[in-house]
This record gives structure tokens, sequence and C-alpha cells, in this order.
């Protein structure tokens, strides 16, 4: 999902019925926040049944994009903490 634009990726989403969580993030964001901001929005995942999610990124701009290593590394390390 690299480099592909929040509108986009809502046409898409919207064109095979799927939802789409922003998880806003501050810049900088603190480790500390990250977690936490992702941490709530997995739980919230959990609690309606969700089994399958798609980590991206998108924070940088209005439209931005931005890389998605950090967030595929912490969806691996918590994809099975909870």
């Amino acid at each position: 999902m690299q480099g592909v634009r929040r509108q986009l990726l809502h046409v898409q989403a919207d064109t095979v019925g799927l939802p789409v969580w922003e998880v806003p993030l501050p810049s900088p964001c603190p480790n500390d926040e990250y977690e936490r901001r992702m941490s709530a929005t997995m739980e919230r995942a959990v609690e309606e049944g969700i089994t399958h999610i798609a980590l991206g990124g998108g924070a940088d701009g209005p439209d931005g994009d931005q890389p998605v290593v950090s967030n595929l590394v912490w969806g691996e390390r918590n994809r099975s903490s909870g």
C-alpha cells in the first residue's frame, strides 16, 4: 500500500465492501503513543469479531502516503499477543 493515496484506498475499499479504519498519528509520533493508538484499534477489532486486517500508511499529509514498514513490523510483533 506504500504510496497509495488515501482517496484511492477508500474508493478501492468501498468497491469491495471493506471498512477502512484510519488511526491518526501525530508527526513525529513517539513509539509509546503509536503503541497506545494501535493497541486500542486492535482491541476494537477483536471486540467487533474481526479476524484479519491489513496495515498501511498515510499520515504524512492531507492525501499523504508513508512507508508501511513500521506498521508491518508492529503488526507481526503484536498479532498474537492479545
